[in-house]
């Protein structure tokens, strides 16, 4: 605190080895520290101020740290971000590579008769296995088609060997 004359008014909290500047209503700079001056106005006595300093360094320390929070939370955010996207299209793949898995152990052993579990619901992977499914369903049909043909054959091809045989 100061008097009408820009003394300091002794008090346990005043330094008098600290020159805050003059006393003037406002904040400004004073070498490295930033000045709040206040008049004090009582009824019945002399003009007096109220001046508060800090130092600017601890301004530019929050600062600082608010950068660097900023900084660590955007960072954050975004590997966050970056791990729930991988996540969800972990997820989403999962059938597909399903599907994958399955048509390739049909093609190294060469057996349409394996079924593809079609996942319900109305999306494009449950069409795809769908599709899949009847198109192996169809070459099983086939396949067992073609090998009743060559049992049929084989059948064909024995009997007249054996009628052959016979006659001769």
């Amino acid at each position: 605190m100061l008097d009408q004359y820009g003394r300091p008014i002794r008090d346990a909290a005043t330094n008098p080895n600290i020159d805050l500047g003059h006393a003037s209503s406002g904040i400004r700079s004073v070498g490295a520290l930033t000045v709040a001056t206040a008049p004090i106005i009582a009824p019945d006595s002399l003009p007096a101020f109220v001046q508060y300093a800090r130092p600017d360094g601890g301004v530019n320390d929050t600062v600082a740290r608010l950068w660097l929070f900023l900084g660590a939370g955007v960072l954050g955010g975004t590997l966050l971000a970056l791990l729930a996207g991988l996540a969800v299209a972990d997820r989403a793949m999962r059938p597909i590579k399903g599907l994958t898995g399955l048509a390739r152990q049909i093609t190294s052993t060469r057996d349409p008769s394996k079924r593809i579990p079609v996942p319900e619901g109305d999306d494009e992977v449950s069409e795809l296995a769908r599709t899949m499914d009847g198109m192996l369903q169809a070459l099983d049909e086939a396949r067992s088609e073609r090998e009743q043909s060559l049992e049929r054959q084989r059948e064909f091809v024995a009997d007249a060997s054996h009628e052959l045989r016979d006659a001769a």
